[in-house]
């Protein structure tokens, strides 16, 4: 299990190392189907459909590489554990609307919520799953402006598990349901607190990186990638998730229990002997725990001097 940050570099170069010394059969990533063909698209190398299978779903993906020794990439998109929840059939696809600016966003917005035939309570979670997903792609649009990749480990952990010849398994829950879980996650938690969580200079972040000496940097690139190496230490990270948890525990449940939980149950139905995991450093020890209650025992992965 690899740890990363989405903008890290030196998450990038970890992953590279780890599978080309592990040689795996799988490389399980912190993806689901529709996030895999946005991020693979952008790096113009394949192209997956979304789906939402009720039992595993094989897909040899086209490629435009000019290399034609390298075997196709074959994703796997594991079945939802029993009990989790299921993408909705009929969510709000106002993201067409992003060109019309703000007008033309609520406009759309507004004509769902008011659309005869569900219950509006389900209609405002779901277009609040969608302004929480560009605020969320937003932020990383801004990074991504600042001169970080992000998602660098995943397009990185696709070249490489291709070049051993290993599936690629799309761990993770669907996104409409995360940020559909997220939208009502929000809607139940004090404001004030999601606000502070937010802020550059009272979140858990910034005071973890201020007690160490380090600031946020704003929009200094330098400043930046040093707050994002040190807040990727494993203490660091524990006392985040601590204090998400407890100040805002319906967004830790949403954001971090349960997609913890279909990870780790991705991994588990999957029988290769050899499988590299690439996720978010904060899921790592829920994971590690989930699998702990299966009988797995967690040792340090060394490689060897150089790689």
């Amino acid at each position: 299990m690899i740890g990363t940050a989405h903008i890290s570099n030196e998450s990038a170069i970890l992953v590279r190392s780890t599978i080309r010394a592990l040689r795996p059969q799988t490389v399980m990533l912190e993806l689901d189907a529709s996030r895999i063909g946005r991020l693979a698209s952008a790096d113009n190398s394949t192209s997956v459909p979304p789906s939402s299978p009720s039992a595993s779903t094989t897909i040899t993906a086209s490629s435009a590489t000019q290399d034609p020794s390298l075997p196709p990439i074959k994703f796997i998109i594991p079945p939802p554990p029993p009990g989790s929840i299921l993408p909705p059939t009929n969510a709000p696809s106002l993201l067409s609307k992003q060109g019309e600016g703000k007008k033309g966003f609520l406009k759309a917005a507004l004509g769902e919520l008011t659309r005869a035939g569900s219950n509006f309570r389900e209609k405002l979670i779901g277009v609040g799953a969608v302004v929480v997903g560009q605020v969320i792609s937003g932020l990383y649009r801004g990074l991504d402006k600042m001169g970080f990749v992000s998602g660098q480990e995943f397009i990185v952990a696709m070249e490489e598990g291709r070049k051993v010849g290993a599936d690629l398994l799309l761990g993770d829950q669907n996104v409409q349901v995360t940020l559909r879980r997220l939208s009502d996650a929000l809607s139940k938690s004090e404001l004030v607190k999601v606000r502070e969580m937010e802020s550059p200079t009272r979140s858990p972040a910034a005071r973890e990186l201020e007690a160490r000496g380090i600031k946020m940097g704003g929009n200094d690139k330098a400043e930046l990638a040093v707050a994002v190496e040190a807040l990727k230490e494993r203490a660091s990270v524990r006392a985040l998730m601590s204090t998400l948890q407890s100040e805002l525990p319906e967004v830790y449940k949403a954001m971090i229990e349960e997609r913890d939980a279909y990870m780790s149950a991705s991994l588990l139905g999957c029988k290769s002997k050899v499988i590299v995991g690439v996720v978010g450093i904060g899921h790592l020890d829920g994971i590690e725990r989930n699998l702990g209650r299966e009988g797995f025992v967690s040792v340090p992965c060394r490689l060897a001097q150089g790689q």
